[in-house]
């Protein structure tokens, strides 16, 4: 099963970004599914502004994904392993490194 990691704001939007595309979704659809406004999932996938937890939350439900935390690691790793990933083959993982959103 692969893993997305999403050390930084900007990583997290780019694997929703991802994410939403293998899935065949625009952002109006997910926007839709998740309850928010097309302008909130773009803002969200290009960092733009600052996301609340419920929204975020939204989001990742909408994708059938969850939120996973785990210990800190090496940034320089973490962004190894999420640029070997491929948004053809995910799983309903992300990681984050505790920033806040």
């Amino acid at each position: 099963m692969t893993q997305f990691f999403a050390p930084t704001p900007e990583y997290l939007g780019k694997t929703l970004q991802a994410l939403r595309k293998a899935k065949g979704l625009t952002q109006e659809e997910l926007a839709k599914l998740a309850g928010v406004k097309q302008s909130t999932v773009s803002h969200a996938e290009n960092n733009t502004r600052g996301m609340r937890i419920e929204t975020l939350y939204s989001l990742l439900a909408a994708l059938d994904l969850y939120l996973n935390l785990r210990p800190r690691q090496d940034q320089a790793r973490a962004k190894e392993e999420w640029q070997g990933n491929s948004a053809e083959t995910f799983s309903p993982q992300i990681f984050a490194d505790g920033r806040r959103f």
